[in-house]
């Protein structure tokens, strides 16, 4: 069981941290470039918002109700 356990760190573990430290050993012009920056997408908040009084019929007579109007 021990030598299995071995194996498997050998056969996994060994070749990625060779591959960091070969890596660290380039020159910047050699190594591999950086990955692109990964941007969130833009949010759109309205800059402008006021409180309006709105009147509105509903088949009995004239109502009036606040709403919130952004520009």
């Amino acid at each position: 069981m021990r030598t299995l356990v071995q194996a498997l760190i050998a056969v996994t573990i060994l070749p990625m941290m060779a591959t960091f430290a070969a890596a660290a050993d380039l020159p910047d012009h050699r190594r591999a470039p950086a990955p692109p920056p990964v941007y969130a997408p833009r949010i759109n908040v309205p800059t402008y918002c006021r409180v309006a009084t709105e009147r509105y019929f509903d088949g009995y007579g004239w109502r009036t109700r606040d709403i919130q109007v952004c520009r």
